[in-house]
């Protein structure tokens, strides 16, 4: 296993039988650094090592468990997303794999489900969007969803993840998600590159969670604007959290 104080070095990139995959190339690497801050400063060079040495399948496994490649249950269509078959990841594509790029495909609401399941202590719990029904004579009717919780990851796992994820906003690439005002908030940056968009060669994705303190709600922003998610994503993130405090806030004053 990993722990967060385990040590890495990132040096401007890492070659996989020939293919190179670049990490802050422009400042030669990020250098001597801890897990948790390669996971706050988005190391590609510590995710990769680290891909290598566990594996595709048990990413992929643990991915499945999650929720990735297959709809989630809202009532709603939505897509699949994609994971790669084993072919795609045995070489070079380990790269892939372990930065979310390739045919690595998912969808914002796969994403926050994911930061759900980490923020519920690693269960896995059926997403919803219709709460309960009202009957003709006023009766509420609770809506059954199909699925059923199941645990993903150990609550030690999630409570550490959920650490590191403040950490990112706190200290890493997630600093404009990230307000005291609304209880704070965790999260993680990416920045997939887009090969069929004549207006942008990168996305940004912000996905987290607010406030620290037991999380009540769950966010995923997908910008197609030009840039880092640390700076097109994770600002919207912020800015949407902060408006549910204050809609909130007017609630209990109403009361």
């Amino acid at each position: 296993g990993y722990s967060r104080d385990d040590i890495f070095y990132c040096n401007g990139g890492i070659d996989i039988n020939g293919v190179y995959y670049s990490c802050h190339k422009s400042i030669g690497g990020l250098g001597r650094l801890t897990l948790k801050e390669a996971f706050a400063h988005s190391c590609n060079d510590t995710f990769i090592s680290i891909a290598r040495e566990i594996g595709g399948d048990k990413i992929v496994d643990l991915a499945m468990k999650f929720g990735f490649a297959s709809a989630v249950d809202i009532e709603l269509d939505n897509d699949n997303g994609l994971l790669p078959d084993k072919s795609k990841y045995a070489g070079a594509g380990i790269g892939n794999l372990a930065l979310g790029q390739g045919d690595v495909m998912v969808t914002p609401i796969q994403i926050v489900d994911m930061m759900t399941t980490i923020g519920n202590n690693g269960v896995r719990k059926p997403l919803r969007l219709v709460k309960g029904l009202i009957s003709n004579d006023g009766r509420v009717i609770e809506w059954n969803n199909k699925g059923v919780e199941y645990r993903v990851i150990t609550e030690e796992t999630a409570r550490e993840l959920r650490e590191w994820l403040v950490y990112v906003t706190e200290h890493g690439t997630g600093k404009n998600a990230y307000s005291g005002e609304f209880g704070g908030s965790g999260g993680k940056t990416g920045t997939p590159q887009i090969t069929n968009d004549r207006y942008t060669k990168h996305y940004g994705w912000f996905a987290g969670f607010f406030p620290i303190e037991d999380p009540q709600y769950a966010i995923a922003i997908l910008s197609r604007e030009e840039g880092e998610g640390g700076m097109t994503a994770a600002p919207i993130f912020k800015e949407i959290a902060h408006e549910i405090w204050k809609y909130n806030l007017n609630l209990k004053n109403i009361e």
